[in-house]
């Protein structure tokens, strides 16, 4: 059923204008599904396992991140260790003006340091 749900949006993505420069669907772990069960937690590692596995083969996992990126994460740290909360005033200052992040990245960076952040406040 997952499988043809799939095969089904690969061939709706073939047709759209720019197709040849679209990034086609893909199936991961042999087109298998994993079943989970979120009550008992079942299947749940199995999934983590194929999640991080797929991840460490993508392109860029192992890239280094930008000086400014490491900076701000840094800054991170020290002001969760102070406290639980910065405004987005404070936050963007930081990061913008003491860590050099062009503006027009602050919303992707501040996306990829997600988990960093939700532990910091």
């Amino acid at each position: 059923m997952v499988n043809e749900a799939f095969r089904k949006w690969a061939e709706k993505q073939k047709n759209l204008r720019n197709y040849a420069g679209t990034q086609i669907v893909r199936m991961l772990n042999s087109n298998t599904s994993v079943r989970v069960n979120c009550l008992n937690g079942d299947g749940v590692a199995e999934l983590r396992s194929i999640v991080l596995d797929t991840a460490m083969k993508t392109r860029g996992y192992h890239e280094p991140l930008p000086k400014s990126w490491v900076d701000l994460r840094e800054k991170i740290r020290q002001v969760a260790e102070a406290r639980k909360f910065m405004s987005w005033p404070e936050y963007k200052n930081m990061a913008c003006k003491e860590c050099s992040i062009d503006e027009n990245m602050l919303l992707i960076v501040t996306f990829f340091f997600k988990k960093l952040l939700s532990c910091a406040t």
